[in-house]
Parts: C-alpha cells; sequence; structure tokens
C-alpha cells in the first residue's frame, strides 16, 4: 500500500514563493528531510526553549543575531528540527554558525524581508495543504450526505459532482450494486479488512470495505467501495480514500438500516405464515388481511417447497446462508414468495390455473438446480398443487413432510417430490419419524460398534435381497459361507433369529431409518 502521508522536502519549500526572498545559508546537507509541521519562535523564547515539539518542524526566528543564533542550532537539531528560517541577512551570519550548521546538516535559512509571523502561516499552508484540502473535500461530502438516505445510486453520484471520481458499490459476489469501474471487481479485490490501494496498467484501483458482515461469515464485509483513478499524485490518492471513507460511513447506515428493514419483513412473515399453517379454524378475515400486508396472493393454485439442511448447520451461520438461499431460490423460481420457518426455508409459486404435469416436472428440477447450487447439503420436499388459503397451508405441510425424509443416504433422493408412490411415502415417513430412528439406534446397538460395520453392512444387503444369501454373497462379493458366518454372528449378538418374518421386517425398518 502506498504510505499515507508521504512528508514534503525542504529541497521542495525552497522553490516557494513564501521563500523566494530567503537564502540557503548553511546546511545544505539537511535538505532531503522531511517538514511535517511549521513552529514560531520569538526572541524572548530562546533562552529557555519552551515545551514544544520540534522534530520535522520549520523553526521560524524572529531577529537573532551573533551567537544566540549559533548557541540555538544544537538545541534545535536535539530537538529534531527539520530546518531554520531566520530574519538575518544573510552577511551577518557568523562564519562559526554556518560551520555549525553544516556540521549538524541542518538547513539555515536567511530571510530578512519576511514578516516571520505571515511566513510562518504560509509555510504551515505549504506543508499542510493537503490535508487541508482532504478536510474541505471530506466536509463538502458529509455536508451533501446529511439528512438524505445515502444509497448506493446516491453515494456513487455525490462522488462524482463532489470530488469528480467515478466509483462503484459492489455487494457479495463481486456483484456491482451502483456506479461502474474501468476494470469488474474480482473476489480477490474484496478480501480485505481496511483501505487497500493496487495499481495496474497505468491505474490506481482503491477499494475500502463499507459494511461489516453478517455473523458467520466467511469474509469481513459486505458492502465495498471501489474506485478506479488514472495515474495521479499521492495526495489525490489520499483524498479519494478519505472521502470514500466518509461515503462508506453513510452508506453502512443506508445498508443497516435495510438490514434492519429487511429482518423486521421476514419476522412478520414467518408470524402469518405460522399462524396460517396452525390456524384450525380455517383462514379467517384477520388472516387474509395480514396475508395482504405481507404481499401475499391466496387465491389462485399453490405449489410450496420446503428446504432444510442435512445435518442442521449451526445458528452462526444460519443468517448468511438464508440470504444465499433466498438469492438462489429467487434466480431460479422468479417471482415466487420466501419464509424462513423454524430451521429450514419455505417458498411458493401462485398461479391463475392448475399447474400442468409439466410445470410442475420444470418446479421439482428447478429445485434440484438450487439444492445444487447452494451447495450446503440441503434436501427438499415439493407439495402438489393447492387452490386457495386453505390449499396453500395443505401443500406447505406436504412439502415438509417430504423434505423430513429427504436426505443424501443411500436409498434417500435429496428432492422429494408428490409424485412418489404412496407405498415410498409411507415407508420413507415411517423411517424419517425420530423416534423411530432412535428405537432403531437401539434395536440395532450391537452391531454399531467399530468393529462390526460389515456385519451391519451384510445384514441391510441380506434383507434387501430378500434374505437370499446367495445374492447377498454375489453382491458383496465373498463366498456364500462367509454371509452364513457373519449371520450367525448377528443373530448371536442381537439374540434373534433371522428366520421370523417379523423380525425381518423391523431389522429392515430400522436399518432405513439409520440411513
Amino acid at each position: 500500500m502506498t504510505p499515507r502521508n508521504r512528508l514534503p522536502r525542504v529541497r521542495q519549500l525552497l522553490t516557494a514563493p513564501a521563500l523566494s526572498t530567503a537564502h540557503l545559508v548553511a546546511g545544505a546537507a539537511g535538505l532531503d528531510g522531511g517538514v511535517s509541521s511549521v513552529r514560531g519562535l520569538a526572541p524572548n523564547q530562546v533562552a529557555a526553549l519552551p515545551e514544544v515539539e520540534f522534530s520535522g518542524a520549520i523553526v521560524v526566528l524572529g531577529e537573532l543575531r551573533g551567537h544566540l543564533l549559533e548557541m540555538l542550532l544544537p538545541r534545535l537539531h536535539a530537538a529534531g528540527t527539520a530546518a531554520i528560517v531566520a530574519r538575518v541577512p544573510a552577511e551577518t551570519v557568523l562564519t562559526s554558525t554556518r560551520w555549525l550548521a553544516d556540521r549538524l546538516a541542518l538547513p539555515l535559512l536567511a530571510s530578512p524581508e519576511s514578516d516571520p509571523v505571515e511566513l510562518a502561516v504560509r509555510l504551515d499552508h505549504l506543508v499542510h495543504g493537503d490535508v487541508i484540502a482532504r478536510g474541505q473535500a471530506c466536509a463538502r461530502l458529509a455536508g451533501k450526505l446529511r439528512g438524505r438516505m445515502a444509497t448506493p445510486e446516491v453515494v456513487v453520484s455525490l462522488l462524482r459532482e463532489q470530488v469528480g471520481i467515478e466509483c462503484a458499490v459492489v455487494g457479495a459476489d463481486a456483484v456491482v450494486l451502483a456506479g461502474a469501474v474501468a476494470v469488474p471487481p474480482t473476489h480477490e479485490d474484496l478480501v480485505t479488512t481496511g483501505p487497500t490501494r493496487s495499481a495496474s496498467a497505468e491505474r490506481l484501483r482503491v477499494v475500502l470495505p463499507a459494511l461489516p458482515q453478517a455473523a458467520g461469515a466467511t469474509q469481513g464485509s459486505a458492502l465495498w467501495l471501489i474506485a478506479d483513478l488514472p495515474e495521479v499524485t499521492e495526495s489525490f490518492g489520499n483524498l479519494v480514500e478519505d472521502v470514500l471513507g466518509i461515503a462508506a460511513v453513510a452508506l453502512a447506515g443506508w445498508a443497516v438500516a435495510q438490514r434492519f428493514d429487511a429482518q423486521r419483513d421476514a419476522a412478520f412473515k414467518t408470524s402469518v405464515l405460522a399462524q396460517l399453517l396452525t390456524s384450525t379454524s380455517g383462514v379467517s378475515a384477520h388472516l387474509v388481511e395480514q396475508s395482504v400486508a405481507a404481499g401475499w396472493r391466496l387465491d389462485g393454485w399453490h405449489v410450496a417447497v420446503c428446504l432444510r439442511s442435512d445435518p442442521l448447520p449451526d445458528a452462526a451461520r444460519m443468517d448468511p446462508l438464508t440470504l444465499t438461499v433466498e438469492r438462489v431460490l429467487r434466480e431460479r423460481l422468479p417471482g415466487s414468495e420466501f419464509v424462513r420457518l423454524g430451521d429450514g426455508w419455505v417458498s411458493w409459486s401462485t398461479f391463475p390455473g392448475e399447474p400442468s404435469a409439466e410445470r410442475f416436472d420444470a418446479l421439482v428440477n428447478a429445485t434440484r438446480l438450487v439444492v445444487a447450487e447452494v451447495d450446503a447439503r440441503l434436501v427438499a420436499g415439493v407439495g402438489r398443487p393447492r387452490r386457495g388459503g386453505a390449499g396453500l397451508a395443505e401443500v406447505i405441510l406436504e412439502a415438509q413432510e417430504l423434505a423430513v425424509t429427504a436426505g443424501h443416504a443411500p436409498g434417500r433422493k435429496v428432492v422429494e417430490d408428490a409424485r412418489a408412490s404412496p407405498t415410498r411415502r409411507l415407508v420413507m415417513g415411517a423411517v424419517a419419524d425420530e423416534e423411530t430412528a432412535r428405537r432403531s439406534r437401539r434395536l440395532l446397538k450391537p452391531l454399531l460398534g467399530k468393529t462390526s460395520p460389515v456385519l451391519l453392512t451384510t445384514l441391510e444387503t441380506y434383507l434387501g435381497l430378500e434374505s437370499s444369501i446367495a445374492h447377498t454373497a454375489n453382491r458383496l462379493n465373498v463366498h456364500r459361507n462367509t454371509v452364513v458366518k457373519r449371520l450367525d454372528r448377528i443373530q448371536q449378538l442381537m439374540n434373534l433369529r433371522l428366520d421370523d418374518p417379523e423380525i425381518r421386517l423391523a431389522l429392515q425398518i430400522a436399518c432405513r431409518a439409520l440411513r
């Protein structure tokens, strides 16, 4: 990163009009020293040098002649002074004083015609001109932003009008929300926790994070300001960084307000949907009013999708994951509603007429694409079309039931839909029950040890192949006697007999539930 403040050199200031009548008397070896400030020193202050910071300063003296000036040089040099300007004629400076200034490499300038106070003020403006200009630009921008909603469009427009720079407000996935930059932003540009500058192709890119990311996110910001500038001076680069900082504060205020409104809206919609799903007396007039306020249509035909993460993510990841799921859903299912409900998400699409089988298939396929794109071990259920407000509640409940039976384990589908056969839905619904899973773990506990996974695999394969030892041996690629020995061992460990049909059915359900 370019240094934030590169100090002007004494040599540079010698060419300024303020020092046009000054003469360098001695100390030329120190002309490349940096100047950070300007200090005035009256003759009556010389005897007791005041407690003032002289490091990097140009010290402007009044009329101080002879040995008094010479006696002052070592003290000012020890204090870190960058240069001395004295209101004395050059010819009156003693030879010993010149020799000492050269030895200390402390530039000594004689300016007999300059008023010390006026000269100090003019030099101070030279030294701090960049800071003053940056402060004025920041003040102008802050004044324009005061009392306004600093949307991305407003921020970009004001930066163009007030400072003359083109910039862009960039969100997640390097998506430009407003403005434009010469080179499209990349994910590498956004991996930053503070202001950064990078130069390429004779352009300077300034990147500034504007909004902290939600809890649990992997990156440090959710919004960025990016400005691409032609080759500019360091001073203007500092100015751009400062005004972007002012704009970032205003932009963060807008984004936080947007986030608050979105969270409030989401909480309201979740509440309305929960009332709709739990209503035992149909869709009341109050619920209709609440649904209208939420922007939902209760008339027409509804197809619902319920998504959940398998397994459930920790609480810190739910908010950023919700944003991702909503974004992908709206891209794949445009016009659909979206509500976070419990530990999952519900979305539905509304149609004026009953959707055709082809339209339903398209919705199921779009749901598969959503699950695959989010890549967070999502599973989903898709309910069959239902009509009206009561039908919306029914199709959502059906989608939730189907989502419970969905999974990534063998034998399960990542997306279960209402077209599944009644037999499959009955079996999957039974084995997906949490109580069934708990009982299944207890029943199969003797086979769940670290030393016996092969026994559980053998049992599951044997039951899935209609209790055929020959087919099981062929599937597992072992000798049939090996299968017989394993089955005998299973019966001993579990203290049961596999020739009982009811026991085989119970074991098959238990194996399926553990998936």
